[in-house]
């Protein structure tokens, strides 16, 4: 026995990330890349003593996360068609006054046959 594709329960698709969200999500990684670790994630120091001259990662406050995401600016994209937008309106200009007049038409043609009546 077969099921059929309209027997099946339809699964919700999941919800698209938002470039907001993308945002805080990268964010959140340099905030969870800045702090230090905890003493249980840092390995144990070898006898091979660690350079002083490497530079420790700044640290971001969550107010400096949200602050960032505040001042995140939309920057408006623009689009590249594969056609000239103002073909459009040209075709929709034409179908307007070709539909006017057949309508007019319509109603000469029946004003006429019911005059003759």
């Amino acid at each position: 026995m077969a099921l059929c594709q309209c027997d099946t329960i339809p699964f919700m698709a999941k919800k698209r990330r938002t470039k907001s969200d993308k945002i805080i999500a990268q964010l959140r990684r340099q905030l969870d890349q800045s702090q230090p670790r905890s003493e249980q994630d840092t390995p144990v120091p070898t006898s091979a003593p660690r350079p002083s001259h490497t530079k420790q990662p700044e640290a971001f406050s969550y107010s400096e996360v949200v602050q960032k995401k505040k001042n995140v600016t939309h920057e408006k994209t623009r689009i590249e068609l594969p056609y000239d937008p103002k073909l459009i309106r040209k075709d929709l200009r034409k179908t307007l006054i070709l539909s006017t007049l057949a309508f007019s038409l319509e109603l000469v043609l029946y004003f006429y046959l019911n005059s003759l009546s």
